[in-house]
């Protein structure tokens, strides 16, 4: 019996349901459960010449290779416990395992859905996930057009990814390898960017892992190595952002307490705090008795994020109202020529000159050799973006 990803799979009687009047669905000691999407590929394929786990296994097999089914009970399997699925790939990563071609779909379908639906506080996240989500799957097309010859379902598949990828600059018949390069240069090439312009061109990356032909599984794990450990940083931010609590936990002490040197210019002085939790940051406003707390990574990367983004947007551009950092910071003239920071109805306004003093000693306390070790080891605890 064939399910599809929402059906109920008892009734009052406790009999299962078929999902159609022809006999084909009626199949003793048969029953699985796959996606919608597949279930419609499999209606359009039935015949009377072919049995429903026939139709099962050719619309899987034609999706995800050989090995489809299992491919997709392991999918499913990532999909239920988000948490326990992060800190198996963070694993990966540290140890330089193999990924699955499950596990690969499951990080491109997370980082769109989050791209899509989950940072609706955010305006504005860095470059880096979209930029690795771009070049892996650029290198995935490159590894099947160099392994599998050219196809229809290929050609179509290509015309989407094009469409995806919009067609601003770039001629249409370009190849996905130039295009892509030109949208990580030309679109994405700022140092922040709004995760809704990131959101179309991600569904290349989704699609492509689900819907390319199966391909050497070691080889496309070298083709995009070099990316996927940027998307699963973005992956554990994200899960951070929605839960309150880091997917992969902090054993026992993270580090013996320690004052890092300060940070100090004529306005601001940084005071930085390494500890077992991880490391937190004051932020003192010399002369106006105003000290701004960082109490963890994700609060004091969404502070220097947004100090950085309200420099690079302009004109009166929100940059916070993050989800942890409940600071907010902004340029207050259309000239940029003073900028405001505001937290709890608080609101101090600095002139061009000290503000952009504000953003490079904050880019001297991250070169802080304590810091960057710290920040090196929590950036796989509480993730980034």
């Amino acid at each position: 019996m064939i399910h599809g990803e929402n059906d109920d799979l008892g009734t009052e009687d406790g009999a299962r349901p078929s999902l159609g009047s022809d006999d084909l669905f009626k199949m003793k000691n048969f029953s699985v459960r796959i996606p919608n999407y597949l279930l419609d590929s499999i209606r359009r394929l039935v015949s009377n010449k072919q049995t429903a786990s026939d139709l099962v296994r050719l619309s899987m097999e034609k999706t995800f290779g050989l090995d489809g089914v299992n491919t997709m009970k392991e999918y499913e399997e990532l999909q239920r416990d988000n948490r326990a699925s992060l800190e198996r790939l963070v694993s990966k990563v540290k140890t330089s395992s193999q990924f699955s071609r499950a596990e690969i779909m499951y990080v491109a379908n997370e980082c769109h859905s989050a791209y899509s639906h989950k940072l609706s506080k955010y305006k504005r996240i860095k470059n880096f996930s979209i930029v690795s989500n771009l070049l892996a799957f650029n290198e995935m097309i490159k590894l099947r057009d160099a392994t599998k010859p050219m196809t229809e379902e290929a050609n179509r598949l290509d015309h989407y990814y094009h469409g995806c990828l919009g067609r601003q600059g770039r001629p249409f018949e370009s190849s996905i390898d130039k295009h892509v390069h030109y949208i990580v240069n030309e679109i994405f090439g700022a140092d922040y960017v709004h995760p809704t312009s990131a959101e179309m061109a991600a569904r290349c990356f989704e699609v492509a892992s689900r819907d390319e032909p199966e391909l050497s599984i070691c080889k496309l794990n070298d083709a995009i190595r070099p990316f996927i450990g940027n998307m699963i940083l973005f992956l554990l931010r994200v899960y951070y952002i929605k839960n309150g609590s880091t997917a992969v936990k902090i054993e026992g002490d993270f580090a013996e307490p320690k004052m890092i040197q300060d940070v100090i210019n004529e306005s601001f002085w940084i005071t930085p705090m390494l500890s077992e939790n991880g490391l937190s940051c004051a932020v003192e406003l010399r002369g106006r008795n105003v000290v701004f707390s960082l109490n963890n990574t994700p609060e004091i990367d969404d502070f220097i994020a947004a100090l950085m983004s309200a420099r690079q947007d302009g004109v009166m551009e929100a940059v916070v109202g993050r989800f942890h950092c409940q600071y907010t910071i902004n340029s207050a003239s259309p000239q940029m020529s003073t900028f405001f920071i505001s937290v709890g109805g608080c609101r101090v306004f600095m002139e061009k000159e000290e503000y952009d003093g504000l953003c490079d000693l904050f880019k001297t306390f991250m070169e802080n050799e304590d810091v960057s070790n710290a920040r090196k080891n929590l950036m796989w605890i509480y993730g980034d973006i």
